[in-house]
């Protein structure tokens, strides 16, 4: 508790000293530049009275300005029957962004910095009111138009994409797929999980070899993985089997933490060029794991035949028993068959993209050759 209050007692000594040098006229001439009117720079009680009238002036434009967007937007939620609660929302950002827009504009006109400061004066001026188009667009947009129920509804898209998607909710067995004779779909998301393991094993590794504190990299970390799972199991609008994807998210945090713990310990009791020697093996796995997700995601054709010879059949094969639910296809029938094509990946595994291209060309040149 007596570390906890030193804490804040620090905290608000810092603020306090960060507030006491703050200066309202530094940071306007940052903005705006330094005033170029003779009549206000000729005394301090004309430059403060100049600096109140145009802070009151700006707040007044938000002010009415805002206002006029409340009532826009609370017609618009009105006839959409939505609450008119985002419009007090909407209100309250317009108000902040209008005011700094208008304080650095009159700022402007009413100093004629641009006579004394003409690139600072026009740099500030359009900027500030960049930032005022594009956010009061997008606040807009965010909490009038846009329909977050479906893009909720739809966040898996992030991590798998649309095919993975569409394979997982049409599989049998999927509480989406209503209709269970005509549940067609292919479940291809161990592609995935596969990649994200052998990731998060070379992402806690290479951290655990860095030699910092433990807690910069386990706060942070459970921390996300914390709101990922509590994004992942939230009931609402979900496509997927939210214990099964919980499971699988604590498997992939003891592939985090594990190795980072060992790599931890292991830098921490070796020499140097040991722990550099260790670095350099990780720098390997992270190639070769970018690879294997390559062929994983969508194998070329010495990988199908491999899981063939071993007794896979492509699962593409028996469709028609599949959707029967005469015959439930093995991982060796699911690696045989057709992964998901490039262009139809998504979240963390569409950038690569081209390089999967590269890869399976490279592939089919190598089987050409070998046909010679």
């Amino acid at each position: 508790m007596t570390g906890m209050n030193e804490f804040i007692s620090r905290a608000a000594e810092r603020f306090t000293s960060n507030l006491s040098k703050f200066s309202m006229r530094e940071f306007e001439e940052s903005i705006v530049g330094k005033s170029g009117n003779p009549w206000i720079n000729s005394s301090r009680s004309r430059e403060e009275g100049a600096s109140s009238v145009v802070i009151s002036l700006s707040l007044t434009l938000a002010f009415v300005f805002s206002m006029q967007s409340w009532r826009e937007a609370s017609s618009e939620l009105s006839l959409m029957g939505q609450s008119t609660g985002d419009a007090d929302i909407l209100a309250a950002l317009y108000f902040l962004i209008a005011a700094f827009t208008y304080w650095v504009t009159i700022s402007s006109v009413v100093k004629l910095t641009w006579l004394k400061s003409t690139s600072t004066a026009i740099l500030g001026v359009t900027t500030a009111w960049i930032i005022f188009v594009v956010s009061t667009f997008l606040i807009h947009w965010s909490l009038i138009e846009a329909d977050w129920v479906v893009v909720w509804a739809n966040r898996d898209l992030l991590m798998m994409g649309q095919l993975m998607k569409e394979q997982m909710t049409q599989s049998p067995g999927s509480h989406v797929c209503i209709n269970e004779a005509n549940c067609y779909g292919i479940n291809q998301n161990f592609r995935l999980w596969w990649s994200l393991y052998l990731t998060f094993g070379i992402l806690g590794a290479a951290y655990g070899t860095s030699g910092e504190s433990p807690a910069k990299f386990l706060v942070p970390f459970l921390i996300i993985m914390g709101i990922v799972a509590l994004l992942a199991d939230n009931p609402t609008e979900v496509s997927y089997n939210t214990d099964t994807v919980l499971v699988k998210l604590f498997i992939a945090t003891l592939w985090a933490l594990i190795p980072y713990y060992l790599t931890y310990r292991y830098s921490k009791n070796n020499d140097d060029y040991k722990v550099n020697r260790l670095r350099s093996y990780l720098a390997i796995s992270a190639v070769v794991t970018f690879f294997f997700a390559i062929l994983i995601m969508d194998p070329p054709q010495f990988v199908k035949s491999g899981a063939e010879a071993a007794g896979g059949v492509p699962a593409e094969s028996f469709r028609d028993e599949i959707i029967a639910g005469e015959r439930s296809p093995t991982l060796l029938d699911k690696i045989a068959g057709n992964g998901v094509e490039a262009s139809q990946w998504g979240g963390p595994l569409r950038e690569p993209n081209n390089s999967h291209r590269g890869v399976r060309n490279w592939f089919r040149y190598r089987g050409r050759i070998s046909l010679w």
